[in-house]
């Protein structure tokens, strides 16, 4: 058998097969980067907005049980000394302002006496993606939070 030298043509197509083949790779390469990147930054900024909001959950908790149980039984009846107390507890690295919302003592349907406190504040994305993303969608490059208590005023306190 007399072997034949292949036609240009044919190694043409040879080596255009291959050039497709290399291309895909990078395709594929390049949009699985971005995606990852994505991915990636998605975690970053909505791990810190889950940390900001048990923050501020705990501020919160903690606020509505000093109104119920720094003024015996009847609880606290101002709200500047609830905004005053949130603002002495927050954390020095909270940078955002915290609205507080504060509800005088209101009566269960058990018959017990509650406080309820609100907070309002927002935390800020660190990534240009999700900012602009959050700019489009509400206005603001941040994350709203709210977060609420609601207290029982004890009958007895007992010291501590």
């Amino acid at each position: 058998m007399i072997r034949t030298r292949p036609t240009p043509v044919r190694w043409l197509f040879r080596l255009g097969h291959r050039q497709k083949r290399g291309q895909a790779i990078v395709e594929l390469s390049l949009a699985v980067g971005l995606f990852v990147l994505f991915v990636i930054a998605g975690i970053v900024d909505f791990g810190f907005a889950l940390r900001n909001l048990l923050v501020l959950q705990q501020l919160c908790n903690d606020a509505a049980q000093f109104a119920a149980e720094s003024n015996g039984t009847q609880g606290v009846m101002s709200a500047s000394q609830v905004t005053a107390y949130v603002m002495n507890k927050r954390p020095p690295t909270w940078t955002q302002p915290i609205t507080v919302q504060y509800v005088n003592p209101f009566l269960l349907a058990s018959g017990d006496r509650a406080v309820r406190v609100t907070l309002i504040s927002s935390s800020p994305l660190y990534t240009p993606i999700f900012q602009r993303l959050a700019e489009i969608i509400q206005g603001n490059p941040s994350l709203p939070l709210r977060v609420f208590s609601v207290y029982k005023i004890p009958l007895v306190l007992v010291n501590r």
